[in-house]
């Protein structure tokens, strides 16, 4: 290992503070400056903020100007799930030279759903020699690279299905909210109609599994409705009485004239009974995997971030998605050079 990969990061709420906590439990990493535009945060040490007992050196500040003064190479950015609304950040980021790894689910795969935008990114990047990759569990991995690499031993593939099933209870209060828990079905569909109700990314990962296995995909459709509680259930966060929503069911579909090829289903719920992660390929030879209890979204998001860190630079300059990397591993100690 040459050197430690320096690190400026975006973004300090639940995910964003997970991978600081990872960076400083790996080593080879040197977080260098850290941005968040919550005024109570600005002007205090990192750790503090992200719960490490020592200080780390370095104080939060609100100006994303003052962060990008400091010497860097990669700059983490946890902010928002709207590729549009991340924009002028990450623009600003590119034009400082930086390499990029983002949470942000609509950049882990836009060419299809934000085409121009997509292209915008990309040549941007590449005048500038920097990669800019959009990673996390989902999307990211579970419901689209991971299908593509099963996908490998395969002669041929008909269809695939996934199934990301997951209890609620255990993730964050934010994700708990978002998914609209707690909620009457009124009001459950009266948000979900102003689209603040859905997990993001699910197109998107039905049109990366597409790309990566060679299908033009006509039409894809997207259901999302409520889980009722037919008794009540809690979280350590919310109690969830019956006949209210529980969670969200979200189904995501994709075409090729009349056949559907792809098919994808989130159940995100408080007390959901039987968490997992299915893949389902249908073909030659057909292929099934499971992973029970599912993978915890924040532990394996902040994780993939950290791992992606040390390899992204390995790929072509510009907009890339997971494929387009060298294959992610656990890196122990970090274990290479930015």
């Amino acid at each position: 290992m040459v050197g430690r990969i320096r690190v400026t990061h975006f973004g300090l709420g639940p995910i964003g503070a997970g991978v600081i906590r990872d960076l400083e439990g790996r080593g080879g990493f040197q977080l260098v400056a850290a941005v968040d535009v919550d005024p109570n945060k600005k002007g205090r040490d990192v750790a503090e903020m992200v719960g490490l007992p020592d200080p780390l050196g370095v104080q939060v500040t609100s100006s994303a100007e003052e962060a990008l003064e400091v010497k860097s190479d990669v700059a983490v950015i946890c902010t928002v799930s709207s590729l549009q609304a991340m924009m002028p950040l990450l623009e600003q980021v590119i034009d400082e030279g930086l390499r990029v790894v983002s949470t942000c689910e609509e950049l882990v795969f836009p060419w299809l759903a934000l085409p121009d935008l997509a292209r915008y990114i990309d040549e941007k990047a590449r005048k500038r020699d920097v990669q800019v990759l959009g990673v996390g569990v989902n999307p990211g991995y579970t419901m689209d690279y991971l299908p593509l690499v099963l996908s490998a031993p395969c002669r041929q593939v008909d269809r695939v299905e996934v199934y990301r099933i997951q209890d609620a209870s255990r993730r964050r209060l934010p994700f708990q909210k978002k998914i609209g828990a707690g909620l009457s079905l009124e009001e459950y569909v009266r948000l979900r109609d102003e689209g603040k109700i859905k997990h993001a990314g699910l197109i998107n990962s039905i049109q990366m599994v597409a790309c990566g296995l060679g299908w033009n995909l006509d039409r894809v459709e997207e259901v999302i409705e409520p889980i009722e509680a037919t008794h009540q259930v809690s979280s350590p966060q919310i109690t969830v009485p019956i006949g209210h929503a529980a969670g969200t069911r979200q189904i995501g579909r994709g075409f090729v004239g009349n056949r559907e090829c792809i098919n994808m289903e989130m159940r995100m719920s408080i007390g959901e009974p039987d968490p997992r992660d299915t893949v389902i390929i249908v073909g030659e030879p057909d292929i099934e995997s499971t992973i029970r209890g599912g993978l915890h979204g924040d532990v394996a998001t902040t994780a993939l971030v950290v791992n992606a860190l040390p390899v992204i630079s390995r790929a072509r300059p510009g907009l890339v998605t997971m494929t387009e990397i060298p294959t992610l591993t656990y890196l122990a100690g970090m274990g290479g050079q930015a």
